[in-house]
């Protein structure tokens, strides 16, 4: 088990290399999450985290038969939300000092 707390950026760079090699993460926040509820109800619905409270047996259990999803579905998009928006002002001309944007009107 470890215990990690991240201070600066090299700290999260490390923490996350780290992570990314776990085949299990248990934490009071994403994982075998150790509270009795989550607001990241829709990682526990595709099966990537599990709610077991602080129950010793469940946590335990949850640990010990955890099958990591097949597949990883993309909840929260794709990361390229940002691209996708600077396309579609430069597509309708709504860059710059033009008043030519056909979206302009529509928002």
């Amino acid at each position: 088990m470890i215990y990690l707390r991240g201070k600066n950026k090299k700290d999260l760079k490390m923490i996350v290399r780290l992570m990314k090699k776990l085949k299990i993460i248990v934490t009071n926040v994403v994982g075998t999450t150790t509270g009795d509820e989550t607001e990241w109800v829709e990682t526990v619905n595709a099966g990537w985290n599990v709610v077991v409270g602080a129950d010793h047996k469940k946590i335990v259990d949850a640990v010990r038969f955890f099958k990591r999803p097949d597949h990883l579905s993309d909840l929260y998009g794709d990361g390229r939300a940002g691209e996708k928006i600077v396309e579609i002002l430069v597509n309708d001309g709504c860059l710059g000092f033009s008043n030519h944007c056909k979206t302009r009107n529509n928002y």
